[in-house]
């Protein structure tokens, strides 16, 4: 059998050179491995021993491949034990080699049985690093000795490096984040939300921080738009409370607009009664005048609702006032006396009559009513002068025309070639308010 001193320099020696430092690395992280996993002293005994065993074959390799034909020098500077290494049969070395490595097969299927059946450090940080979430846990002094890929990634996002400081990374969150409920948000350069959360622990009467980080980014942007409609809908609230207040004003100054204008007509009435009565008493029922004007004197000092409570029938009542200040009027036999037309044709005698003494000097009405199987309709003409401009409809008339088309009904004003003013209603209209 060949020495190593024969095989110095061959590729034998040199397949066993690498040989053993694979061997001798394998053992080694076997070693490791061991120490990781939490074995007995008997199996990290044993590894350590068959890693001794691994760089002593190592090593005497590495000695043995110096010879390379050293033979005039050999017996003055190698000691006799050495001697005697050289002359060893390198199948020695070969056996070696091969119980090491059967050694370390049996040693790594034991540890992977092990693994499979225990919980160890390595199974932990296996399972933590798998987390959906970020999670760590530190020390009292900022050490952190737990800390998944989750949540080393999130502190490489915000510091730029990994969870090993975690007083530098609550110092960042308070300077930066957002208190919310009893967690943290904050907010990554590249635009992700993230919710930060601690809590105390104990194990083995000894204080530890839980950090967990959750990845709130969709969340986040789904209550942003909730608060952005929100906003929106506050403001849209806001406008409407300040529409229905400012429509609630314009109605107001709307009716009382419309009331002043009534009140305006209703006394204008009253003084071109009082007018005609002076200019014409013997055609002017005085004890008329008088009760109107008493009438309207009650409703200014708001002793009553109304200028004329007591009036029943507003057709007649309306051609009373038309004569009282010297305005006849010409009415249809066939013209009904009650319903909604009459009810509009007594304000727009009112109406016609004071402006025709005012504006066109006139002392007459002439009213023409025609009918049909759907409307009724009345047309009112005095025989003054013709207006010079177009009818600017306000007041009394712009009150008429309200009430017409309450009614359901149309007007019609004209002012060529002459004045008049035409009511049309259908057959089922109500009655004016």
């Amino acid at each position: 059998m060949s020495s190593f001193r024969e095989i110095s320099d061959s590729l034998l020696m040199y397949f066993l050179c690498f040989n053993s430092v694979i061997l001798f690395i394998l053992t080694m992280k076997a070693l490791v491995q061991c120490i990781l996993d939490g074995r007995g002293v008997r199996w990290i005994t044993v590894t350590s021993a068959n890693m001794g065993a691994a760089f002593s074959v190592l090593v005497l390799l590495v000695f043995l491949s110096s010879f390379s034909g050293k033979q005039d020098v050999f017996n003055t500077y190698y000691l006799p034990f050495e001697k005697k290494l050289f002359d060893l049969p390198w199948i020695t070395v070969a056996v070696a080699e091969v119980i090491i490595l059967g050694l370390q097969i049996y040693g790594m299927r034991d540890g992977f049985a092990y693994r499979m059946t225990h919980v160890t450090p390595g199974a932990v940080q296996l399972a933590v690093d798998a987390l959906p979430e970020g999670i760590a846990v530190t020390a009292a002094d900022g050490t952190v000795p737990l800390s998944n890929l989750r949540m080393n990634d999130l502190s490489r996002k915000l510091l730029g490096s990994t969870m090993s400081d975690a007083n530098r990374f609550f110092a960042y969150l308070a300077e930066h984040g957002e208190k919310q409920g009893d967690g943290t948000l904050v907010r990554t350069a590249d635009g992700e939300v993230w919710y930060v959360s601690r809590r105390d622990i104990r194990a083995d009467d000894t204080k530890y921080v839980q950090v967990t980080a959750a990845d709130v980014t969709e969340r986040y942007r789904i209550i942003d738009e909730l608060r952005a409609e929100n906003e929106h809908l506050l403001d849209i609230q806001r406008r409407m409370k300040a529409v229905t207040e400012l429509s609630g004003d314009m109605f107001v100054a709307q009716e009382e607009a419309t009331a002043r204008a009534a009140l305006h007509n209703e006394l204008g009435q009253v003084l071109l009664m009082g007018r005609h009565c002076l200019d014409h008493p013997e055609s002017t029922d005085a004890s008329m005048v008088y009760m109107t004007t008493r009438q309207m004197n009650s409703f200014l000092l708001g002793e009553a609702k109304e200028p004329y409570p007591e009036q029943t029938d507003a057709l007649a009542e309306s051609l009373t006032m038309a004569r009282s200040i010297g305005v006849s009027v010409d009415i249809p036999a066939d013209l009904p006396k009650e319903g909604s037309l009459a009810e509009l044709l007594a304000l727009a005698i009112r109406e016609c009559a004071a402006n025709t003494v005012k504006h066109a000097e006139g002392n007459h009405l002439m009213i023409e009513y025609t009918r049909t199987e759907t409307t009724s309709a009345v047309t009112i003409t005095n025989d003054g002068k013709p207006p010079r401009t177009p009818i600017d409809e306000s007041g009394g008339l712009l009150s008429l025309r309200r009430s017409t088309e309450a009614a359901g009904g149309t007007m019609i004003v004209e002012s060529t070639p002459a004045f008049a003013l035409t009511i049309c209603l259908p057959e089922n209209a109500e009655k004016p308010s």
